[in-house]
């Protein structure tokens, strides 16, 4: 199952297999002529720009999004078109849906990091902020509240919180 699609220089799709009109939840005929930037990934803007360069990544990771909004991470192989004549008149890349083998990877990084918080946590108050900011983090989230039950089970209490700033900086306050 891999994909396959070519772009001319305005970043028009010129060709596109089945497996991507099925993936993407498109027919062909409604692909051929889209802007590719427009249709998947407004970010492949700049593919496009580095494919009239002439100086595109042979090999690069990039998602577009499906017709219902579904986020697709593609390993692609790249390369650029030319006519007769040596000029340059577009790309045609390959592409591979890796999205389930990247989720797959984030899960085992996320159970060693915090297999590693807990072996090296003398104790579950040292380890729960750690174990908080790598759920949170991980799970893509910009807050993370810990809950503990009170001692006779009646309601629970906020027992710590997680905030990222969003530029990949932490704050951890305990409650």
């Amino acid at each position: 199952h891999l994909i396959a699609v070519s772009l001319d220089l305005d970043g028009r799709i010129t060709f596109c297999n089945q497996y991507l009109a099925d993936l993407a939840g498109y027919t062909r005929e409604e692909l051929l002529g889209r802007l590719w930037a427009d249709t998947f990934n407004p970010a492949d803007a700049a593919f496009v720009a580095r494919v009239r360069e002439g100086s595109i990544h042979p090999h690069e990771e990039m998602f577009i999004l499906t017709r219902s909004g579904e986020r697709r991470e593609i390993a692609w192989n790249n390369t650029l078109l030319r006519d007769d004549a040596g000029r340059l008149i577009g790309s045609t890349s390959i592409g591979e849906d890796v999205t389930e083998r990247n989720r797959a990877a984030r899960r085992l990084l996320l159970q060693v990091q915090v297999a590693r918080a807990l072996a090296g946590a003398p104790s579950m108050d040292v380890a729960r902020p750690l174990l908080l900011a790598h759920l949170t983090v991980a799970l893509g989230s910009w807050l993370g509240v810990f809950w503990r039950p009170e001692p006779d089970g009646s309601a629970l209490k906020v027992d710590g919180v997680f905030i990222t700033d969003g530029d990949d900086g932490e704050e951890f306050a305990a409650g």
